[in-house]
């Protein structure tokens, strides 16, 4: 659509031109997403870009672009995704990733080479001073629960909540840099191979909860899952290993939850109440998963 008609349905477009130095000619709203409702922008006589705008659902699902703009500008030139331009307060101008969706499905054993990629691609973040954000789970479930104050849909998971909001794992790897949201929905295929998208929730976590999250997403094996990951890492499979991730699904499965919750409070689409309930019905309630 043209450049106004497009700037009447999002303000935040407003602010490009003062970042770009001219004013785009058209913008085209991408389907798909819930906490990244983005639009695909084009210059005359540059290559289009790609703005993430923040706004009121970035702001419910406890998102920041400056920090997902710091994220992209650690991994350039080490994994295959958007290149940073600029950030403001209005949202974060990356470029264009020119890819397909990949509509068969990859392998187990394929997202977990990614994801054993994002979690080399910096080293020992937490001994070089990385400036990424270390992730908080009991921080980032108790402010999901917060902004979920006024729906009633709620309270049926207070003892779900209760029980889970806190994960106490002995540490046996370093805290890596954790993409904590990939499936294939956030994958396309290039010319060189698969680019990784999406990294607002990226942050310094526990690679296990990260393990935990993707099989999940690709509804993984668990046991076949960790041996494989171990491997493509080079670590050494331990029951350890295994324990961990499985103890951090039971816990990640509570912020998947409340996420669908929050993107039911901001969408009112029915669907994410119907999934919340299907998650939780996944979760061992016994003690050894606690």
């Amino acid at each position: 659509m043209n450049w106004s008609s497009a700037t009447a349905l999002d303000p935040t477009l407003k602010w490009l031109p003062s970042l770009l130095n001219e004013q785009p000619f058209r913008a085209a709203p991408l389907s798909g997403g819930l906490t990244n409702r983005c639009w695909r922008i084009e210059v005359q006589g540059s290559a289009p870009m790609l703005w993430r705008p923040s706004g009121k659902a970035t702001q419910s699902f406890d998102l920041c672009r400056q920090h997902e703009a710091k994220v992209l500008q650690s991994v350039a030139g080490t994994l295959e995704t958007n290149q940073f331009i600029a950030v403001n307060d209005k949202g974060l101008l990356v470029t264009w990733v020119e890819g397909d969706v990949i509509n068969e499905s990859l392998s187990q054993h394929q997202v977990l080479s990614v994801l054993s990629d994002i979690h080399r691609s910096l080293v020992c973040p937490e001994k070089t001073g990385s400036n990424l954000k270390k992730f908080d789970f009991t921080a980032k479930v108790d402010t999901y629960w917060h902004n979920l104050r006024d729906l009633p849909e709620r309270d049926k998971y207070q003892l779900t909540y209760q029980r889970f909001r806190e994960c106490s794992l002995k540490t046996i790897s370093d805290a890596v840099l954790c993409h904590l949201d990939l499936g294939q929905y956030n994958l396309l295929r290039t010319t060189n191979g698969i680019a990784i998208i999406d990294w607002e929730y990226a942050a310094i976590a526990d690679p296990r909860l990260d393990l935990a999250l993707t099989l999940d997403n690709i509804q993984g094996d668990v046991e076949t899952g960790v041996r494989e990951y171990c491997q493509l890492r080079g670590i050494t499979f331990t029951q350890e290993w295994l324990d961990g991730v499985k103890k951090w699904q039971q816990h990640s499965r509570l912020m998947a939850i409340l996420w669908y919750l929050l993107a039911f409070q901001v969408w009112r689409v029915p669907e994410y109440l119907a999934i919340a309930e299907q998650i939780d019905a996944t979760i061992c309630r016994v003690d050894h998963c606690l």
